[in-house]
């Protein structure tokens, strides 16, 4: 019964604040400018707010279907190549943007089962981000870049 009211509380909150994308926000994000762009947006509560509802509309099957549903709608694979959790090496760090707060909200949100807490959020993002580059063909091109080079190889003996 708390989770069917929890859910219905969430509905009529959706139902008052729209569910549409902010006008000025464009998704998925393709590049770090944009993320910087909406960074800045972001210092907005309201406009915060109105992308954690709209992100909030996603569902998934759990906590981390959920994740994963709410990022790649975020950002493209190619902008996800370019993050990772902490910011090691040259790439940027998520944890620290303010996006993250979005997503780990948006998941509580769209999941509204009791003990929810950022840090399954957290690690879903973690394991997405990780494996950005798996997809869309990434993990099929190093495995054909390896079969070529013990050809080269074999060719070579």
């Amino acid at each position: 019964m708390m989770i069917l009211k929890k859910m219905v509380m969430n509905l009529s909150k959706t139902n008052q604040m729209g569910m549409t994308l902010p006008e000025d926000i464009s998704l998925p994000l393709t590049s770090l400018e944009e993320v910087n762009f909406l960074e800045d947006q972001l210092e907005d509560r309201k406009k915060m707010q109105e992308l954690t509802v709209y992100l909030g509309t996603i569902g998934g099957g759990d906590v981390a279907s959920t994740t994963r549903r709410v990022m790649s709608i975020l950002m493209t694979n190619e902008l996800a190549t370019q993050l990772n959790w902490m910011g090691h090496g040259e790439k940027r760090g998520f944890r620290g943007l303010k996006l993250c707060k979005v997503v780990c909200d948006a998941v509580k949100r769209a999941k509204p089962e009791p003990g929810t807490q950022d840090a399954a959020v957290e690690n879903a993002a973690k394991l997405w981000l990780r494996n950005a580059r798996d997809r869309s063909g990434g993990r099929r091109q190093r495995l054909i870049r390896a079969l070529e080079r013990s050809e080269q190889v074999a060719k070579d003996l």
